[in-house]
Protein backbone atom coordinates (compact mmCIF):
# COMPACT_ATOMS: atom_id res chain seq x y z
CA UNK A 1 0.00 0.00 0.00
CA UNK A 2 2.48 2.58 0.87
CA UNK A 3 5.99 0.65 -0.44
CA UNK A 4 5.58 2.90 -3.61
CA UNK A 5 6.63 6.14 -1.74
CA UNK A 6 9.14 3.95 0.74
CA UNK A 7 12.58 3.51 -0.35
CA UNK A 8 14.62 1.46 2.10
CA UNK A 9 18.54 0.97 2.14
CA UNK A 10 19.03 -2.34 4.51
CA UNK A 11 22.99 -2.47 5.46
CA UNK A 12 24.40 -5.71 7.33
CA UNK A 13 28.42 -6.65 7.34
CA UNK A 14 27.89 -9.95 8.27
CA UNK A 15 27.24 -12.51 5.16
CA UNK A 16 24.88 -15.23 6.95
CA UNK A 17 22.58 -12.30 7.93
CA UNK A 18 22.91 -10.42 5.14
CA UNK A 19 21.24 -13.57 3.11
CA UNK A 20 18.98 -13.82 5.83
CA UNK A 21 17.79 -10.26 4.77
CA UNK A 22 17.08 -10.40 1.16
CA UNK A 23 15.71 -13.30 1.87
CA UNK A 24 12.97 -11.74 4.41
CA UNK A 25 12.77 -8.56 1.71
CA UNK A 26 13.06 -10.81 -0.81
CA UNK A 27 8.39 -9.67 -1.82
CA UNK A 28 9.28 -5.74 -1.15
CA UNK A 29 9.77 -3.50 -3.90
CA UNK A 30 12.33 -0.14 -3.74
CA UNK A 31 14.80 -2.13 -1.11
CA UNK A 32 18.07 -1.84 -2.12
CA UNK A 33 20.83 -3.94 -0.04
CA UNK A 34 24.32 -3.27 0.55
CA UNK A 35 26.73 -6.25 2.24
CA UNK A 36 29.69 -3.63 3.78
CA UNK A 37 30.46 -2.79 7.23
CA UNK A 38 29.11 0.80 8.25
CA UNK A 39 32.48 2.94 10.10
CA UNK A 40 34.88 5.39 10.10
CA UNK A 41 35.87 4.72 6.19
CA UNK A 42 39.49 2.45 8.37
CA UNK A 43 39.49 -1.65 8.61
CA UNK A 44 37.68 -2.77 11.55
CA UNK A 45 37.94 -5.85 13.20
CA UNK A 46 34.16 -7.52 13.39
CA UNK A 47 34.01 -10.15 15.39
CA UNK A 48 31.67 -13.10 15.50
CA UNK A 49 30.99 -16.27 17.34
CA UNK A 50 33.53 -18.78 16.40
CA UNK A 51 32.22 -21.80 13.63
CA UNK A 52 28.60 -20.18 13.77
CA UNK A 53 27.61 -19.69 10.07
CA UNK A 54 24.24 -18.08 10.68
CA UNK A 55 23.21 -15.25 11.95
CA UNK A 56 22.47 -15.58 15.36
CA UNK A 57 22.46 -11.88 15.87
CA UNK A 58 26.02 -11.94 18.04
CA UNK A 59 28.24 -9.78 15.14
CA UNK A 60 29.80 -6.66 16.42
CA UNK A 61 32.29 -4.48 15.85
CA UNK A 62 32.42 -4.00 20.32
CA UNK A 63 33.98 -7.19 21.45
CA UNK A 64 32.85 -6.25 24.70
CA UNK A 65 28.72 -6.45 23.36
CA UNK A 66 29.98 -10.45 21.97
CA UNK A 67 31.40 -11.21 25.71
CA UNK A 68 27.77 -10.19 26.78
CA UNK A 69 26.62 -13.46 25.29
CA UNK A 70 29.60 -15.98 24.74
CA UNK A 71 32.59 -16.55 25.90
CA UNK A 72 35.84 -15.18 24.69
CA UNK A 73 37.47 -18.24 23.32
CA UNK A 74 33.76 -18.20 21.44
CA UNK A 75 34.74 -15.09 19.62
CA UNK A 76 36.34 -14.69 16.66
CA UNK A 77 37.21 -11.74 14.51
CA UNK A 78 38.12 -10.93 10.66
CA UNK A 79 39.02 -7.65 9.60
CA UNK A 80 36.67 -5.31 7.38
CA UNK A 81 36.78 -2.50 5.31
CA UNK A 82 34.13 0.21 7.09
CA UNK A 83 32.70 2.72 5.18
CA UNK A 84 31.23 6.00 5.85
CA UNK A 85 27.62 6.07 6.08
CA UNK A 86 26.65 8.86 3.95
CA UNK A 87 29.38 7.91 1.24
CA UNK A 88 27.46 4.79 1.19
CA UNK A 89 23.77 6.87 1.06
CA UNK A 90 25.41 9.11 -1.68
CA UNK A 91 25.62 5.78 -3.85
CA UNK A 92 21.66 5.74 -4.58
CA UNK A 93 19.41 8.83 -6.24
CA UNK A 94 16.68 7.47 -4.72
CA UNK A 95 18.56 8.77 -1.49
CA UNK A 96 18.39 12.32 -1.55
CA UNK A 97 16.79 13.06 1.03
CA UNK A 98 16.21 10.59 3.64
CA UNK A 99 13.47 10.79 6.54
CA UNK A 100 14.58 7.73 8.90
CA UNK A 101 17.49 6.14 9.99
CA UNK A 102 17.60 3.03 11.82
CA UNK A 103 20.02 1.59 14.10
CA UNK A 104 20.95 -1.57 15.68
CA UNK A 105 24.52 -2.35 15.58
CA UNK A 106 25.42 -3.89 18.89
CA UNK A 107 27.15 -1.31 20.99
CA UNK A 108 28.09 0.80 18.03
CA UNK A 109 25.10 2.68 17.16
CA UNK A 110 27.25 5.95 18.34
CA UNK A 111 29.89 5.61 16.68
CA UNK A 112 27.81 5.31 13.60
CA UNK A 113 26.05 8.33 14.01
CA UNK A 114 28.94 10.18 15.24
CA UNK A 115 31.46 9.00 12.92
CA UNK A 116 28.96 9.06 9.93
CA UNK A 117 28.64 12.98 9.35
CA UNK A 118 25.09 12.45 9.41
CA UNK A 119 24.17 14.96 11.77
CA UNK A 120 25.14 17.40 9.32
CA UNK A 121 22.28 16.56 6.80
CA UNK A 122 18.48 16.95 7.42
CA UNK A 123 17.82 13.86 8.70
CA UNK A 124 14.32 13.97 10.50
CA UNK A 125 14.77 10.69 12.56
CA UNK A 126 17.19 8.69 13.93
CA UNK A 127 16.21 5.07 16.61
CA UNK A 128 18.70 3.64 17.74
CA UNK A 129 19.45 1.54 20.49
CA UNK A 130 21.59 2.40 23.30
CA UNK A 131 21.89 -0.47 25.92
CA UNK A 132 24.50 -1.48 24.63
CA UNK A 133 26.35 1.46 25.13
CA UNK A 134 28.27 2.52 28.37
CA UNK A 135 26.96 5.40 30.05
CA UNK A 136 29.80 7.34 29.25
CA UNK A 137 29.26 6.78 25.58
CA UNK A 138 25.39 7.49 25.49
CA UNK A 139 25.86 10.43 26.93
CA UNK A 140 27.99 12.08 24.40
CA UNK A 141 25.80 10.84 22.13
CA UNK A 142 23.04 12.59 23.47
CA UNK A 143 24.93 15.81 23.91
CA UNK A 144 25.79 15.46 20.69
CA UNK A 145 22.40 14.81 19.31
CA UNK A 146 20.83 17.95 21.09
CA UNK A 147 23.46 20.21 19.93
CA UNK A 148 22.06 19.26 16.54
CA UNK A 149 19.20 20.38 17.66
CA UNK A 150 17.63 16.71 18.00
CA UNK A 151 14.88 16.02 20.29
CA UNK A 152 15.19 12.92 22.64
CA UNK A 153 12.57 10.30 23.08
CA UNK A 154 13.46 7.10 24.84
CA UNK A 155 10.50 5.08 23.64
CA UNK A 156 11.76 1.34 25.25
CA UNK A 157 14.23 0.19 27.46
CA UNK A 158 16.43 -0.24 24.47
CA UNK A 159 15.92 2.32 22.02
CA UNK A 160 15.65 5.79 21.87
CA UNK A 161 14.35 7.80 19.01
CA UNK A 162 16.15 11.74 17.93
CA UNK A 163 13.60 14.15 16.12
CA UNK A 164 15.49 16.88 14.53
CA UNK A 165 13.91 20.29 15.49
CA UNK A 166 13.58 22.39 12.56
Amino acid sequence: MFQEYINLLAIEPHKPAFSQLKYNYRNLKNIYFENKLIGDGKIQKFYTEKGKNIDNGLSSLEKSSSLKRVKEEEISFEELQSYKLLDVINNYKDFEHVDLLQIDVEGYDDKIILESNILETNLRLINYEHKNLESKRIEILRESLRKHKYQLIKWSKSDELAIKIL
